[in-house]
């Protein structure tokens, strides 16, 4: 099992392989969907459709032109988790 490293989006850099992202979904399109933690925003690819509010996203980071995108290996729902205590935590982690 590969680690996945638990990120901001402001954090994501194209050296960076297997992340973890949370954030809140902004826009949906077929195949990819929009991530905005607070801190920034990331385009996610994911053969799965997602109807949820609030994610977390286990997937490889990939330069794309002057942008960063996620191709996801995991989108799990997340509204449930206190969002607030959740971003806390992570930058305590960091």
């Amino acid at each position: 099992m590969e680690y996945h490293k638990e990120k901001f989006i402001r954090d994501l850099t194209k050296n960076d392989s297997n992340v973890c992202i949370s954030g809140l979904v902004i826009l949906r399109n077929s195949g990819t969907f929009i991530v905005d933690d607070g801190t920034g925003q990331i385009q996610v690819n994911s053969p799965e459709e997602n109807n949820h509010e609030y994610v977390r996203v286990f997937g490889r980071v990939i330069p794309y032109e002057e942008e960063l995108q996620i191709n996801a290996i995991v989108v799990q729902e997340f509204s449930k988790i206190d969002k607030v205590l959740y971003s806390k935590i992570k930058e305590l982690v960091r």
